[in-house]
């Protein structure tokens, strides 16, 4: 029988309860979910209730780390505190899995990594995408020569979130704190899909505007980006067009095309197409597996590595950067 790890869990929000929750739920043989807390209590409170067995609440989360009941955490807080939070449960001998972004910008987050580096627990950032079967499929065949040589890719993504939207209400993206807003609160996840097919970023051109009066900071983006094996391409965004919702990515090789929607792969060549859908997996569940193999067996983290956070965000921040100066921002240089 798999040993259990008592987890704690720190925000009792959207993240906490749709998307952690259900997945740990699945998982448990694995986990016990023994302590939460939150920025109120009360909010604390609610969220235990949502439990068969209840686990102990907190009023914040320095308790939590010393009550000896946690043997890891899951931070689901605004970026922003991620630092001092992720500091006190390593201090603690407490592992740590904390939703993206890593940071409120990449200064901070370079102060996460090199802080966590001085400890011996797993620190480990959950990046969903990057356990999406889709996104293996896509590499596999490139890998496999099906479009030959990638040269040029597109990626239009809409959003279209309403002025009803819980994300929007929410009141720390209401006045977002971490650089870019939604552009980089969801923009992470874009960027890490791009870098898992196509390797590092060289550098990246950007525009960015603001279309709606309701969305907290800039809502609209165009990042212009050439990686260092060459390939260039178009990543672009909006969170506040009235327009349906949008998700197609297309990369153009030598030989083909690949286009990518939610749950279906296409390769178009001259002479015909053909299709591959996609399995619909939990990704929160893949996540929390790596955490739980890092902690129990000593497996490295590998898809949810902070450094690889730090990049995702390095390039959003770089667009917003080149939006502001109208010059191109080389990544190497935001890193140093």
């Amino acid at each position: 029988m798999a040993k259990l790890i008592r987890l704690g869990i720190v925000g009792s929000g959207i993240a906490a309860r749709k998307l952690h929750l259900p997945a740990l739920r699945k998982l448990s043989e694995f986990y016990e979910i023994t302590a939460v807390t939150s920025g109120h209590v009360e909010n604390a409170q609610k969220f235990a209730d949502l439990f068969e067995k209840k686990p102990r609440v907190f009023n914040d989360y320095h308790h939590m780390m010393i009550s000896g009941l946690v043997d890891a955490v899951d931070l689901t807080v605004p970026p922003q505190f991620n630092f001092e939070i992720v500091q006190d449960a390593l201090r603690n001998g407490i592992h740590v899995i904390c939703e993206k972004p890593i940071a409120e910008n990449v200064e901070s987050a370079k102060k996460i990594i090199n802080m966590s580096r001085s400890y011996d627990r797993v620190f480990m950032v959950a990046e969903s995408q990057r356990y999406d079967p889709e996104l293996k499929q896509i590499t596999d065949l490139i890998r496999m020569d099906e479009i030959g040589t990638p040269e040029l890719f597109d990626w239009n993504v809409i959003v279209n979130f309403g002025k009803d939207n819980e994300y929007v209400n929410t009141s720390w993206r209401k006045n977002p704190k971490h650089i870019g807003g939604f552009l980089s609160d969801g923009g992470v996840h874009n960027i890490a899909v791009l870098r898992a097919i196509f390797g590092e970023v060289e550098s990246v051109s950007g525009m960015v505007s603001k279309v709606s009066d309701y969305i907290g900071g800039d809502d609209t983006m165009v990042l212009n980006m050439k990686f260092k094996n060459g390939v260039i391409g178009n990543y672009s965004v909006s969170y506040a067009l009235d327009a349906p919702a949008h998700k197609s990515l297309k990369i153009y090789g030598t030989r083909g095309k690949i286009r990518a929607t939610p749950r279906e792969v296409e390769v178009i060549k001259k002479n015909g197409t053909k299709k591959y859908p996609s399995p619909l997996t939990n990704l929160f569940v893949e996540e929390f597996k790596e955490f739980y193999s890092a902690i129990n067996e000593g497996i490295p983290i590998e898809l949810g590595r902070p450094e690889s956070a730090l990049r995702d965000l390095a390039i959003i921040e770089a667009g917003i950067n080149s939006a502001r100066t109208g010059c191109a921002i080389h990544i190497e240089e935001l890193l140093e």
